[in-house]
């Protein structure tokens, strides 16, 4: 309709922003994921929280300076079979949990805690929904993978063999670590492996590769968008970046990224609360409430009551799931916050 024209390009900016704010935090999170595999694996090493993210930030510098996603095809495929070798582990030391006797009572009491936890409307059951939600956020990279593929029309095999398995992998994974940790389970699971054995020390390693070739891809996706900015917005210093070598400009960019990466996983180290911060964001909004609000102003000259009345319901819906998630993560982080500075 006419109001939806007036307003296209505000709506463009809104999701831009929305979508590029998600992707950030994403970034955080893998930067924070890798951060606690490498101190599992150097556990014997003293770094502080400043070092380990340094010595981080180090490790991934070199990888993504790739500069097309079809470059990163070999490191996409050891993404997938390191995964696949985490969940191997982590199923089977759940399983040995799971059916080994002298553990019986502490599995019923773990469940039991679990059961208590989640009663009523708590911050720690608005932070698990919201973290679920942010597992299945992987849409706002998928018009970018689409364009990178060679065969696009292999996009639909593709879309729904990734979500099918990530359904499956995740209940698993999710269902037997509660069964056998309750309420006492880490964020990300491999936490709550036993130390220091050979088994958890191949389940951080093939983690942390897992987590530096989605690091590499998000990334990559934000750093084109910043060269699209600056093409429109400040051609100069575009031209000064990248004008001797792009490479150079590429490597300013992408280390502006990694640089407010790990300063934001500096101030919020737990790896599950900028899940819920992030996810209540950006999911919640790309989702649920941005789809329905885009459409009626595009289409609330054609639309029925009926069709209005159900739209709000689920932007005021989603909005409100949002507000909760956002307001339960942002609570919990303040006060994980005051309680570290008070420690110092």
């Amino acid at each position: 309709g006419r109001f939806g024209h007036r307003c296209g390009v505000w709506a463009r900016s809104f999701v831009i922003f929305i979508a590029y704010s998600y992707l950030f935090g994403v970034c955080c999170i893998f930067v924070t994921a890798m951060k606690i595999s490498l101190q599992e694996l150097m556990w014997n090493l003293q770094l502080g929280e400043l070092g380990w993210l340094l010595c981080t930030a180090i490790f991934i510098f070199p990888f993504v300076q790739v500069q097309s996603l079809h470059e990163a095809s070999f490191m996409t495929l050891m993404g997938v079979a390191t995964i696949i070798a985490v969940n191997g582990i982590v199923v089977g030391q759940v399983v040995k949990i799971l059916y080994s006797p002298k553990d019986g009572g502490a599995v019923a009491a773990a469940t039991a805690a679990t059961v208590e936890a989640v009663k009523g409307l708590s911050l720690d059951r608005i932070n698990g929904l919201t973290a679920i939600a942010f597992a299945f956020g992987g849409h706002v990279i998928f018009l970018e993978v689409l364009s990178e593929m060679r065969k696009p029309q292999d996009f639909k095999l593709a879309l729904f063999t990734s979500q099918g398995v990530m359904l499956g992998n995740y209940l698993v994974i999710g269902v037997l670590g509660f069964l056998a940790y309750g309420a006492a389970v880490q964020s990300p699971i491999t936490m709550s492996l036993p130390a220091n054995t050979v088994f958890s020390m191949i389940a951080h390693l093939c983690l942390m590769v897992h987590v530096l070739v989605a690091y590499c891809i998000e990334s990559y996706v934000i750093v084109i968008g910043l060269e699209e900015l600056l093409d429109s917005k400040a051609p100069r210093i575009r031209e000064t970046l990248y004008g001797k070598s792009p490479k150079i400009g590429w490597a300013v960019l992408s280390g502006m990224v990694l640089v407010g990466s790990a300063v934001v996983a500096f101030c919020v180290p737990n790896f599950g609360n900028l899940m819920s911060l992030y996810s209540s964001i950006g999911i919640f909004s790309l989702s649920f409430a941005v789809p329905p609000l885009l459409w009626m102003v595009y289409n609330y000259d054609s639309m029925t009551n009926f069709s209005v009345a159900l739209h709000s319901i689920l932007i005021a819906g989603a909005s409100t799931a949002g507000l909760l998630g956002l307001g339960a993560s942002t609570k919990t982080i303040l006060s994980q916050l005051r309680m570290r500075f008070l420690a110092v």
